[in-house]
């Protein structure tokens, strides 16, 4: 994720990191938009940069990281070491990631409190932006418009009694494409019913 440049001095202070420490803890964040395997594939598309400019970690500089258990690895650190062997420790992940916010938290703020099927209240909001927002993300391919989108069909469901699920499965299904599918039937068998003239 991008981060601006008081943001990287702060973290080379906090976490008294190195240049290269940064780049590389930077590398290991997962982008929300990608899957694994397209994250998987950035990583060592960055690693590659980072050789070329001469940005890459020694093996000093990883042991330190996990020394300290900034970054936890599962293999041993030999001559090479695996991206998929390594993970930021989750403690450090508040000073790494940038802070859910935008499309995951405002589809949260949106979304009811409670829904209810055959007179049984059940709570809505079983997950907060950060358990869903990978998914979310993914489910709307990063579209910003989408998302405009994804908040207005919710508007409509709640207004028609069409919110059943909590937000966990709403995202996990992309249930919002089942209320489009809805809203559209229904406004044009609503349309077709009027006569004009």
């Amino acid at each position: 994720m991008l981060f601006d440049i008081e943001k990287d001095l702060f973290l080379l202070k906090e976490l008294k990191l190195n240049p290269k420490q940064l780049c590389l803890l930077k590398m290991l964040i997962p982008d929300p938009r990608l899957t694994d395997r397209q994250n998987q594939s950035r990583l060592y598309r960055q690693n590659d940069m980072m050789k070329a400019a001469k940005m890459t970690p020694t093996h000093n500089d990883l042991a330190d990281l996990i020394c300290r258990e900034i970054v936890l690895a599962d293999g041993k650190i030999g001559s090479h070491f695996k991206f998929a062997e390594m993970e930021i420790n989750p403690k450090y992940m508040k000073h790494l990631s940038l802070k859910i916010s935008g499309a995951p938290t405002q589809l949260f703020d949106a979304y009811p409190e409670w829904f209810t099927i055959q007179h049984k209240r059940f709570n809505a909001k079983d997950g907060g932006p950060v358990d869903f927002a990978l998914d979310y993300l993914r489910g709307i391919d990063g579209d910003m418009e989408e998302h405009k989108r994804v908040l207005d069909d919710l508007s409509w469901a709640i207004k028609n009694n069409e919110v059943n699920s909590g937000i966990m499965k709403f995202v996990k299904t992309k249930r919002w494409m089942a209320i489009r599918e809805l809203r559209n039937n229904l406004s044009s068998k609503t349309f077709s019913d009027v006569n004009l003239g």
